[in-house]
């Protein structure tokens, strides 16, 4: 599906949200949109569907887009982004949620 058509089908005005945004919008249209909230509505299983194919496409463009966030603290010091990816997962144990530390 076109991240244009996507968006329209979802409501949001940017064709590339931010993930809060994008997450929230799927929330609002599953629940209008629910075949279990629409019983005697024949084409609401097709919207839903469609709205489900939308936020898939839209999802797997914003996560493509954000960096990793992989943060690894050698003996050059912080290392972010890609070259964060080069860091063996047995090398690094947690320090905080949110950080790793070689």
């Amino acid at each position: 599906m076109n991240t244009t058509i996507a968006s329209q089908v979802l409501g949001l005005p940017s064709v590339r949200p931010a993930r809060d945004d994008l997450v929230s919008a799927w929330r609002r249209f599953a629940r209008d949109h629910h075949p279990d909230r629409c019983p005697g509505d024949p084409g609401a299983a097709w919207r839903f569907a469609t709205g489900r194919e939308a936020f898939e496409t839209l999802i797997d463009q914003a996560i493509a887009a954000a960096p990793p966030r992989v943060v690894s603290y050698g003996s050059t010091g912080v290392v972010r982004g890609g070259d964060a990816a080069r860091a063996l997962p047995y090398e690094m144990r947690p320090l905080h949620t949110r950080e790793w530390r070689a």
